[in-house]
């Protein structure tokens, strides 16, 4: 017999039997007297016997209605706990805050969200996937992912950390004797690094070009001299001077890598690249998920200042 529809009964009759009144434990409830009356009277009917002796001075209860009372009461207090200790998971979270991110945001966006997010929420334990490649949420046990493009159609919630454009690079090496070439055509001169994510031949657009415009205008023909196949290669690589390449705008190279690099063509850009925060909760998001989001929106939106700012 299924006698879950009879559990609101239950609490409702253990709180008569804890106020010794119904008016009090209609009043406790945010119900109306008859109505707790009601749902005494439909579980009485259901055990087929009286529960509660009442009269107009006072309220007993059956040997039936004590046995009841005993268990109803227990069941009353466990539920309350059970909601209390759910809020306090909720505003004080515990456990591990799995994310996965680019590794082109680990150092300024998502490194200094962590740290923080830490330090205000004692009871997480962190494990944060560093990788090129999308990672689907509820088969890698993940909470968060960051991920940038256009987003896949799926069941998870997104919300936008911003764009960041690719902007042409080469090395003060790679530069000496030369001039700054002020537009992309000029670099098909150059030995060029692209990473696995890029192909030749390499679509340019003016800056002032809206970030959702898709049609470029122009593209530049050139030969791999280097593939790589990750982010960080392709930083350290082209600081190295064994190439030009495009590279995401965010500064995120050591001090002295960003030393060695030099803007060229700086009137255009490569593709604009959106990014997100993808989450799989329906409703409301736990309070460190949606901290974690507020923090790395403002250090996306800090690391986005040109490079050259930051040097002496």
């Amino acid at each position: 017999m299924n006698n879950a529809k009879l559990l609101p009964g239950l609490v409702i009759f253990s709180e008569v039997v804890r106020q010794q009144s119904f008016t009090k434990a209609a009043a406790q409830l945010g119900m109306s007297k008859s109505a707790v009356s009601q749902q005494v009277r439909r579980l009485e009917q259901h055990v087929g016997t009286e529960l509660l002796l009442r009269n107009t001075r006072r309220m007993t209860l059956t040997a039936v209605g004590e046995q009841l009372a005993e268990k109803a009461l227990a069941l009353q207090d466990q539920a309350e706990f059970a909601l209390t200790e759910a809020l306090h998971a909720q505003e004080n979270p515990t456990g591990e805050f799995a994310i996965t991110y680019p590794a082109l945001l680990e150092r300024s966006v998502v490194g200094p969200a962590l740290l923080q997010l830490s330090r205000e929420f004692k009871g997480l334990t962190f494990r944060a996937v560093s990788t090129e490649q999308p990672l689907d949420l509820l088969r890698e046990n993940l909470d968060v992912a960051i991920y940038a493009g256009r987003l896949p159609d799926s069941i998870y919630r997104a919300l936008p950390l911003g764009t960041m454009n690719d902007v042409f690079y080469v090395s003060h090496d790679l530069l000496r004797g030369r001039d700054v070439p002020s537009h992309p055509e000029n670099l098909t001169e150059f030995n060029w690094i692209l990473p696995n994510w890029q192909k030749a031949p390499i679509p340019y657009f003016a800056n002032e070009q809206a970030a959702n415009d898709p049609e470029p205008q122009g593209r530049i023909v050139v030969e791999p001299h280097l593939r790589c196949t990750s982010m960080d290669s392709l930083l350290r690589l082209t600081a190295r001077g064994l190439g030009a390449a495009l590279i995401p705008e965010i500064g995120g190279l050591e001090h002295d890598e960003k030393r060695q690099l030099v803007r060229v063509a700086p009137g255009f850009r490569g593709r604009a690249w959106p990014f997100y925060f993808v989450h799989p909760y329906q409703d409301e998001k736990p309070i460190h998920v949606r901290r974690f989001y507020e923090l790395l929106k403002r250090n996306f939106a800090k690391a986005l200042v040109p490079w050259d700012r930051d040097l002496p």
